[in-house]
């Protein structure tokens, strides 16, 4: 696959960077980069070039997983995590949940975040048939959608006006998560084949 040496570190480090600052505009409703959808589009593309995908066919498929798992309205249970309570003290929409967030996961705010998470990075499953390797973005959202709120909260104090900070760190997790995850499963692969 790859020895980590320094050109591949200058090839991974400023992918992961960027994730960390699309990741914020992607989520900010002033469309920073000129619209949504060219920001989605985008974030999609930096988690194809963490996959040597440049312009292969199979980057339609990533940008359009990405952009689909992660468009619809899954905020509610970032506020409450953010606050430091339960989704059901919360204020605004917090009280009553998404149309995915029911029962356990309405109590659960970090369970939710996690399956929110997963949400995102579901549709690369089936694209993993292609590249093994593409499984490694649905752990790695798993896992950074809790950790960054977490992240977050331990470097101030709960509070929803965060929100920002946790997209930073969001998208700075992703990078190397779906580097390691990426990297284990490609190592699991090859050793069984």
């Amino acid at each position: 696959m790859y020895e980590v040496t320094l050109e591949v570190l200058i090839y991974f480090i400023p992918i992961c960077i960027a994730l960390g600052f699309v990741d914020r505009v992607r989520g900010d409703q002033f469309e920073l980069l000129g619209s949504a959808a060219f920001e989605k589009i985008l974030y999609g593309y930096l988690i194809s070039l963490l996959f040597g995908h440049f312009f292969s066919p199979l980057v339609i498929g990533i940008v359009l997983a990405h952009y689909i798992g992660e468009s619809p309205g899954w905020g509610n249970v970032l506020g409450p995590a953010l606050q430091g309570v339960k989704p059901r003290e919360s204020d605004g929409e917090g009280l009553f949940g998404k149309v995915w967030q029911k029962g356990y996961l309405l109590e659960h705010v970090w369970v939710a975040l996690a399956f929110r998470g997963f949400i995102w990075g579901i549709l690369f499953i089936p694209l993993s048939f292609a590249d093994i390797r593409l499984l490694a973005v649905p752990i790695a959202y798993t896992i950074a959608m809790p950790f960054a709120v977490y992240l977050t909260n331990k470097q101030q104090a709960p509070a929803i006006g965060n929100w920002e900070h946790q997209e930073y760190f969001r998208g700075w997790l992703v990078g190397p998560l779906i580097i390691a995850f990426s990297y284990l499963l490609h190592s699991v692969e090859t050793y069984f084949t």
